[in-house]
């Protein structure tokens, strides 16, 4: 289970789409940055595993939250790779760390009303009671 699909990601990254040796986006490096951020995302939440290690759907409240946060460490990932980082995205995946650190606490303990959402970039970065650094 991922928390964002290749066609959201390919209609939020804007520019920042890896594209394969055709010029056409690469489908497989961006699968498996998606892939690689649900894996931080269950690591950071252990409430979204069942007893079983099977991953469940988070609260419906945290479906935007996590689908941002997945958009974020997947770019950096792909772009941390291949350009060393660019600094737009280092920053947002900063950002999504911090969340994830938040939320990790327990999801019980989110209070959505707490969390301020910033647009960056066409993406939202959730940071608790902060500003994000743009």
């Amino acid at each position: 289970m991922t928390y964002i699909t290749v066609s959201e990601f390919l209609t939020r990254a804007g520019d920042h789409v890896p594209r394969d040796a055709n010029g056409d986006p690469d489908t497989t490096r961006i699968e498996a940055a998606i892939e690689d951020a649900a894996g931080v995302i269950r690591a950071y939440l252990p409430e979204l595993l069942a007893d079983d290690g099977t991953p469940i759907a988070p609260p419906a409240r945290l479906e935007g939250v996590l689908r941002s946060i997945s958009l974020d460490l997947a770019l950096f990932s792909i772009f941390d790779a291949t350009t060393g980082g660019e600094d737009v995205l280092a920053k947002r995946h900063a950002a999504s760390m911090r969340m994830l650190s938040e939320l990790g606490g327990g999801m019980d303990a989110y209070q959505s009303d707490a969390v301020e959402a910033a647009i960056v970039e066409g993406s939202a970065t959730w940071i608790r009671g902060e500003e994000p650094e743009v």
